[in-house]
């Protein structure tokens, strides 16, 4: 599933959309808060392409800065609602991923990790994405967590 970070780097969201899949939660264009979902939430559907490329490109611009992506498998798929939403669609069941890399601001440099559950649908093997954002937040923000600074751009090669 490096292959969703890495298409988030090139700036190349239709390809992040094939290799994934998320739930609409409140059924409309903007999915819910995190903290407005329900332990006991189904989604309205899946977040289709054209809003996710454009939900994308106005929150993270052209491509999101991001690198030396590395993933392991995980013995379970996260215990989260998405996660149990995507386990209709996947006849084959579930299992968790850690990916983790760097992201790079305008002056500092920040390492990340998350767990996520890989769903395989249609054949294909999808990274289940949560479709909430945290609240003043950007959807794509929900995509890492464990953010730590490990310090400024200039000094990071040090």
């Amino acid at each position: 599933m490096a292959a969703f970070y890495q298409y988030l780097a090139e700036g190349r969201y239709d390809k992040a959309w094939e290799v994934s899949v998320e739930p609409r939660w409140a059924g409309a264009a903007e999915a819910s808060y995190i903290r407005e979902l329900p332990a006991s939430a189904s989604p309205a559907g899946w977040t289709p392409e054209s809003l996710f490329v454009s939900r994308c490109s106005q929150d993270a611009g052209d491509r999101i800065k991001i690198r030396s992506v590395s993933v392991e498998r995980l013995n379970d798929a996260p215990h989260t609602p998405e996660a149990r939403a995507a386990a209709a669609l996947s006849p084959k069941g579930e299992f968790g991923v850690r990916a983790s890399g760097q992201m790079l601001g305008a002056c500092l440099i920040y390492r990340w990790d998350r767990d996520l559950a890989v769903a395989e649908i249609g054949g294909e093997y999808k990274v289940v994405l949560p479709g909430t954002k945290p609240p003043k937040g950007f959807h794509h923000q929900a995509w890492f967590s464990d953010v730590t600074l490990v310090g400024p751009l200039r000094t990071a090669g040090k």
